[in-house]
């Protein structure tokens, strides 16, 4: 016999510088200050400490006897206001994609299956039911699984089979056995599992064989549908198998979309979140605004597609099939057919985010000088803004200062302080003994290397004769120790700042032509050009250098740059001219360069200082350098903005070709720190490493390879002529941070060895993109497209979708779009594609693949989530907030029509969408508006007190002879209110206070009466953390009469009151774009009957009084309409609530005018399980049902209190109750105080 089955296809996935000190010795050269004036020689000499940021040092020995260069200059400093000074001066300007169904099963109609050759013996067809093979993946874990997928809300997958339970199929002939298929509800499971294997589950002829050898044996007992693991069989007859509790009864819906059914936990105990398989759907309200019409006799309460049933304490999710349902046009169809889930792809691969960044900046400055100022006379100057001082004078020396305020030192230090503000000055005196000159020292550098320092300025030095550089070479004129041991230092770690001179007049000499010897040390020690800049001084016009100054020089050119000498400083008390002073204008702008970006190292820094100069005579960055000015002429400003050339003129020996930038992660709220977004211009190419992430947002035309070895390099615009190779650890991201209307552009060609990350509007490769297998391609295929026009050979890659802000709202409808086109045919893509940890959790991926009949474009399937996948991957999963959510998704469907022009609910609905999961829990549990129900009961609490306070009294006035009293009682009462299950209600507290006056008659065995109340109620959150959640303040009046009639022992009391509520509500909503504080006035009314009849007994002096009591209350609620855009509109409300005691009194008198009095009491409230109230959200007209807790469905009273007769008419009392108050999971605890006071007439 052939045994027909339903098989799924098999699911696959694929895994897949100590540095030595030098002993400096002696020289006769001597050095003179680049004054205006002719010269005098120096000699100078440098100890190099050898501490670096992020190595330790080794210590530098430095004898007294250290070598030292004496610098002669004059310094032209005038009370007249101009000192002609030395040449210095710096101004500081998933799995593969496959076709699997999730285990659905597959059946068809009964069949008549026996042959004759086969079945002689039997005179009795055989039919054969069809098997239905439900299929489970088995979850298995992913390499880096990140917490959201870890998290994941649709991870209980297969859940009905693990709740449902086995029924029979109706006894029909084979050709009436409707296929199972179509009773089943197809239900969207947006579970995402990280890299799952589907299991086959194809029978082999074996077991098909013994599977037919059983039903031969006894064919009824097969006469079932079974499941492949024997747990999820469903009876198309709809009839309870003996393992299901008849109660929670599975419901038959054929409506194929919004149809979940579910059997809860038979306890009741709980509502379990993993037992309760909610729909995503969108069932619509029942849209009767008297909720006791909703309550049947089952008492069910309805929530768009959500069934609750309330019976036995047990709660079911049932959608209820009715033709609001299917006719509401707010709600959209969706796609429920399931979906294989990708893998999960992290996104940061290579861990980068636990690197750590060091800096490389000090914020030190040193100035090797002449002298400094040491009296109070310069008001603020070398000051930080709190007052302390700035300037630090021969730090780890016993040199003393002993200047003035026109001392050269001091001026150059002054200039510092006018265009650095924030750097600490480390000044050393270097005034030789026998001239006014520089005699540095290497002890100078040394202490402030010692002491962090990184930035040397320097103005001084010596000018060469033109014939000495012929005859000599620069060889023989700066082979000094000093200059040695400086040029280490620069090659290493720091960056020297030199003046070019002031003998721009001597042109019969030649010293005008050449900067001085000091500026020259690079030609013949190449690597300290990595910390090497010389200066000149620019005219007002910047059309050339000044008279005096001499120009950089041929060989010097490469490290040249020019900045102004003259200024005012002090107050305008000292006027400065001079290479000196525009040194300390390049200094202060390195400095400002370097604490920007401080992550460069100084190689970086004098780039970039150099190539953001201007041309001469005008305001466009430099092309090359030049004999005269270098670079040009400096634009500190330019240079805050990253290098504007990547120029091999810049580069040094050891590397020729590439610009390199180290950038190591570092967590950073300001981008512009690590953005370059200079036009860069130059021959050379770019080398990316370290781990961080580097941004260039300008218009990129260098000519050089484009190398990213490590971290991430971000191109925000284009780069028209360079080349791209990604290696296996580096990043290529791209996304147009400068017009998001525009793709990013690369001309040349792009080769992909490890990861290219294409966001906002998309990238345009005008050359050809190649990737080895192992790379990948992370594309946002929600706003992205990357369009090759050349070839592009995937060569076995995987696609990695991402999707970063969404700027519409997505259609829970499935949605195709392009997201890579090329020219030619796409080459060697096998389908296989994975999904961004950091995706959007609304997304829902459905497959990425090449676009039937034609090969030239990858297109990816997707839709969004529900929110209540968002809820569960940030673990917050309350059933109070599913429903909220479910709401939720109905504005976004609004907001996502493209007939809606409502902004602010684009607005509203987007804010929600770019949110992170956490802040959409927040949110969503912020919009559930759980205080209106609350307000229900705490309202109906007190009236049913009210009602037993006068049952009391006339208890107590039985033994009264007297045919009138009155009274008056003063109460206190004090509310708590818990429901610890998975609905997530927030823990509740309500304080009252409240006075009760009344009057009585007695006539014979009537007794009438009436009574008036006033209650004050506040109600808030239990927890501080709550308080969204929101507080109310009810003022409530009551009116009562009452009448009782006595027969012998039994007596009946009937009372009616009427209670007038009104307050204010104010609860905040925590939406993702920020908060909204919500108002709100309660007007509420309620008319109560209440009933009872007991025997009043006495034994002695002990009375007591069994009775039981019928409580009618009808609660009415005017509508309600908040004010803000996701605000609530609440319907009017008006319900009956049923309750039924039974209770004994007891009173006991110790003396003519003292007794004692107890009270017990349970009550049972009928319809206690309904407390849900009818709104809709005012932005979109969305309507939603408010879920608060459970009404209590068990009471249980005790009382204790006394009585004192002061008088024979006058009588005090006091009574303390305790109630406890329960409907499992809800739980109060009720306290009540009162004391009062009755007078009989």
């Amino acid at each position: 016999m052939d045994l027909i089955n339903s098989l799924t296809d098999r699911q696959t996935d694929r895994q897949t510088d100590n540095h030595n000190s030098t002993t400096s010795h002696s020289s006769n050269t001597n050095q003179r200050l680049n004054g205006s004036s002719d010269s005098a020689s120096s000699n100078n000499s440098l100890t190099s400490d050898n501490q670096k940021p992020s190595d330790e040092p080794n210590k530098v020995d430095s004898s007294s006897s250290a070598d030292s260069s004496t610098t002669s200059n004059e310094p032209t400093t005038s009370d007249s206001p101009t000192t002609s000074d030395s040449p210095n001066a710096t101004d500081k300007p998933s799995t593969e994609n496959t076709n699997n169904e999730q285990a659905t099963a597959e059946t068809t109609d009964k069949q008549e299956v026996a042959k004759e050759e086969v079945k002689e013996e039997r005179k009795e067809e055989i039919t054969e039911e069809p098997k239905v093979e439900n299929k489970e993946k088995t979850p298995t874990e992913t390499e880096n699984q990140p917490p959201r997928a870890e998290e994941n809300p649709q991870a209980e997958e297969n859940l009905p089979a693990e709740e449902s339970t086995k029924q029979e199929l109706p006894a029909e002939e084979p050709s009436k056995v409707e296929s199972p298929q179509e009773k089943l509800p197809q239900v969207e499971e947006q579970k995402q599992p990280i890299n799952t294997e589907a299991e086959t589950s194809v029978e082999d002829s074996k077991e098909k064989e013994k599977i037919g050898e059983k039903i031969k044996k006894d064919p009824e007992e097969e006469n079932t549908v079974n499941s492949s693991d024997n747990s999820n069989e469903i009876s198309t007859n709809n009839e309870p198998t003996n393992s299901e509790a008849t109660n929670n009864e599975i419901s038959n819906n054929t409506d194929p979309v919004n149809n979940v059914v579910h059997n809860d936990n038979v306890s009741g105990e709980n509502i379990n979140q993993e037992n309760n398989n909610l729909s995503a759907g969108n069932s619509d309200d029942n849209k009767n605004t008297d909720t006791e019409n909703n309550v049947s006799g089952n008492n069910s309460v309805e929530n768009n597609d959500v069934t609750l049933n309330l019976n036995n304490n047990s709660e079911s999710t049932t959608p209820k099939n009715n033709s609001s349902t299917q006719s509401n046009p707010s709600i959209k169809p969706v796609d429920n057919q399931s979906w294989v889930q990708p893998q999960v792809e992290k996104l940061d691969k290579n861990n980068y985010q636990q690197t750590a960044q060091e800096t490389k900046f000090t914020n030190k400055i040193g100035i090797v000088d002449m002298d400094y100022n040491v009296r109070d006379d310069l008001g603020k100057a070398f000051k930080f803004e709190n007052g302390s001082d700035r300037i630090i004078l021969n730090a780890g020396l016993y040199t003393r200062a002993n200047g003035h305020k026109s001392s050269h030192g001091t001026m150059v230090a002054g200039v510092i302080d006018q265009k650095n503000k924030n750097a600490t000055l480390y000044a050393y005196t270097a005034k030789s003994a026998y001239m006014e000159a520089v005699s540095a020292s290497n002890q100078h550098y040394d202490e402030a290397y010692r002491h962090g320092v990184r930035i040397f300025n320097n103005s001084y030095g010596n000018n060469p004769h033109r014939d000495s550089v012929n005859g000599k070479g620069w060889k023989q004129l700066s082979d000094l120790h000093l200059y040695k041991q400086l040029a280490e230092m620069a090659e290493r770690d720091s960056i020297f700042v030199w003046a070019s001179g002031n003998d721009g007049r001597d042109k019969k000499t030649g010293r005008s032509e050449y900067a001085t010897i000091e500026g020259h040390v690079p030609v013949i020690r190449d690597g300290a050009r990595k910390g090497w800049i010389v200066v000149t001084s620019i005219n007002p016009q910047n059309s050339g250098v000044m008279e005096y100054a001499s120009q950089i020089g041929k060989d010097a050119k490469n490290w040249g740059i020019a900045a102004p000498g003259e200024w005012y400083l002090f107050g305008d008390k000292v006027r400065t001219e001079g290479t000196s002073f525009a040194t300390p204008v390049v200094t202060a702008a390195v400095a400002n360069v370097w604490e920007k970006f401080d992550w460069m190292d100084h190689h970086l820094v004098t780039q970039t200082i150099l190539s953001t100069a201007n041309k001469l005579g005008s305001s466009e960055v430099t092309e090359e350098p030049n004999e005269r000015v270098g670079w040009g002429v400096l634009n500190q400003d330019r240079a805050l903005n990253g290098p504007a050339r990547f120029d091999t003129k810049l580069l040094t020996n050891d590397n020729k070709t590439h610009v390199v930038a180290k950038l190591d992660y570092k967590h950073h709220t300001d981008r512009t720190k690590y953005t370059w977004s200079n036009n860069i211009k130059g021959d050379a190419g770019f080398k990316k490493q370290g781990t961080g992430t580097l941004y260039l947002t300008g218009s990129n035309s260098y000519s050089g390879n484009t190398i990213i070895e490590n971290g991430t390099l971000v191109i925000g615009n284009e780069l028209t002529q360079s080349a791209v190779e990604i290696q296996s650890q580096g990043t290529l991201l791209t996304k147009n941070l400068v017009n998001t209307e525009k793709e990013v552009k690369i001309v040349k060609n792009v080769d992909n060895k490890g990861s290219l990350e294409v966001y906002g509007k998309g990238l345009i490769i005008d050359g050809n993109y190649t990737t080895s297998n192992n790379a990948r391609t992370v594309i946002d295929i929600d706003k992205s497209k990357l369009t090759v026009n050349g070839t592009v050979n995937l060569q076995g890659s995987y696609i990695v979708a991402d999707v970063e802000n969404i700027n519409e709202v997505v259609k829970r409808e499935p949605q195709t779009k392009t997201i890579i086109e090329s020219q030619n045919p796409i080459q060697n893509y096998n389908g296989d594609y994975k999904i961004s940890d950091q995706a959007n959790p609304y997304i829902n991926l459905k497959e990425i693949k090449l676009k039937e009949g034609n090969n030239k474009e990858i297109i990816a399937t997707y839709k969004r989530n529900d929110t209540e996948f968002v809820l569960k991957s940030a673990n917050e999963s309350s059933l109070k907030n599913v429903y909220t959510a479910r709401s939720l998704d109905l504005i976004l469907d609004s907001a996502s029509d493209s007939g809606n022009t409502n902004r602010n609910l684009r607005s509203a609905a987007l804010s929600f969408i770019n949110a992170k999961p956490q802040a959409v829990a927040s949110a969503v549990d912020s919009l559930s508006g759980e205080i209106y129900p609350a307000v229900h009961q705490v309202a109906l609490n007190s009236i049913k007190t009210l009602n037993r306070q006068i049952a009391k009294q006339q208890f107590l006035n039985i033994q009264d002879i007297k045919s009138y009293h009155i009274y008056a009682q003063l109460a206190t009462q004090s509310l708590k209110l818990y429901q610890n299950d998975n609905f997530g209600f927030a823990n509740l507290k309500n304080s009252a206070d409240s006075q009760l006056v009344g009057i009585n008659k007695q006539f014979n065995a009537f007794t009438f009466g009436m009574g008036l109340q006033r209650v004050h109620q506040k109600l808030s959150p239990l927890s501080s953390q709550n308080q969204q959640v929101g507080k109310v303040d009810l003022k409530q009046h009551s009116f009562a009469l009452y009448g009782k009639y006595d027969w012998n022992k039994w007596y009946y009391l009937s009372q009616i009151s009427f209670t007038d509520i009104k307050g204010k509500l104010d609860r905040t909503l925590l939406l993702p774009n920020g908060t909204q504080a919500i108002k709100a006035n309660l007007k509420l009314r309620n008319y109560s009957f209440y009933n009872e009849t007991g025997l009043n007994l006495q034994y002695e002096k002990l009375r007591f009084n069994p009775y039981i009591a019928l409580h009618i209350n009808r609660l009415k609620q005017d509508s309600i309409n908040e004010k803000e855009d996701l605000a609530l509109s609440i319907d009017k409300y008006h319900k009956t609530h049923y309750g039924y005691e039974l209770g004994l009194r007891l009173n006991q008198s110790l003396s003519e005018k003292l007794n004692i009095n107890l009270d017990i009491s349970y009550l049972y409230n009928k319809n206690s399980m309904d407390n849900i109230v009818n709104g809709k959200y005012i932005i979109s007209d969305t309507e939603t049902k408010l879920y608060g807790m459970r009404l209590p469905k068990y009471e249980f009273k005790t009382s204790l209190g006394m009585g004192y007769y002061l008088t024979e008419n006058f009588n005090i009392y006091a009574n303390i109750a305790y109630y406890r108050l329960w409907n499992n999971p809800m739980k109060s605890y009720y306290k009540e105080g009162n004391i009062g006071a009755k007078y009989y007439f």
